[in-house]
C-alpha cells in the first residue's frame, strides 16, 4: 500500500513540474538583457580578460572608456523588430524561404555592428571583444528582436533575440554607441517596428 501512495505522489510531482515547465516562461528577456548587458560591463572592467584578446593600447583604453559608464539602470529599453531590415532594404532577397529565414537571423545583429563602424576601425574592433551570446528555451518569440538599453552615458547595449525551434532562443549582446538619432532613423524604415519596454 506505502509503494503505491509513494508512486502516486511520485507520479503528480512529476507531472506538475512538466506542466510548469510548458506553460510558462521562467526567462524575462527584459531582465536577461540586463543581465548581459552587466556582464558586458565586467569584461570591459575586467584588465586580464582585456589583456587576453588584445595588447592594443588604443584598444584598451576604449574598452577602458566603455567600462567606465554604470549599466546597472537603464535610461529607457526599447524592442526593435525586424532591425534587420537596416541591412536589407537595398538588396534582393532569394525566393528559398529556408535562405530567407537564415539572412533575417543573420542580420538581425548585423546592423549594430554596422553602427559601431561608422566609428572607425578601433572601436569595432574594442566591441567586438565585448561580444557575448548565450541560448536559453523561451517559448513566444515569433521572430528576431532587438532590445536595445540605453543609458545616461555614450554606450547602449544591444541584446538581440533569435527565436529558434523546439523554443530555443539565442541572445546576442554587443555595446552599442549610439544616441537617441539611432530610433529616429530605425523608424523610417517601414519593416522595423519600436516599442519601449518596461520592467
Amino acid at each position: 500500500m506505502k509503494k503505491i501512495v509513494l508512486a502516486a505522489m511520485l507520479t503528480a510531482v512529476l507531472a506538475s513540474g512538466c506542466g510548469a515547465n510548458t506553460t510558462h516562461n521562467t526567462v524575462s528577456l527584459y531582465g536577461k538583457g540586463l543581465e548581459m548587458a552587466q556582464l558586458l560591463d565586467k569584461m570591459a572592467e575586467d584588465d586580464a580578460y582585456v589583456q587576453l584578446f588584445s595588447q592594443n593600447d588604443g584598444l584598451k583604453q576604449v574598452i577602458q572608456n566603455i567600462g567606465s559608464q554604470t549599466y546597472t539602470t537603464p535610461k529607457a529599453v526599447y524592442a526593435v523588430t525586424d532591425a534587420g531590415a537596416l541591412f536589407l532594404q537595398m538588396a534582393d532577397l532569394p525566393k528559398d524561404e529556408t535562405l530567407q529565414k537564415v539572412i533575417e537571423r543573420k542580420t538581425s545583429t548585423v546592423w549594430t555592428t554596422q553602427i559601431n563602424g561608422i566609428q572607425g576601425a578601433e572601436f569595432l574592433a574594442a566591441t567586438s571583444i565585448l561580444l557575448y551570446d548565450e541560448s536559453f528555451l523561451y517559448e513566444g518569440l515569433q521572430k528576431p528582436t532587438t532590445y536595445l538599453y540605453t543609458y545616461d552615458g555614450a554606450y547602449s547595449v544591444a541584446v538581440t533575440y533569435i527565436p529558434y525551434e523546439n523554443g530555443v532562443v539565442k541572445a546576442t549582446a554587443s555595446i552599442l554607441k549610439a544616441d537617441a538619432s539611432i530610433l529616429e532613423l530605425l523608424k523610417q524604415i517601414p519593416d522595423i517596428t519600436i516599442e519601449e519596454v518596461k520592467q
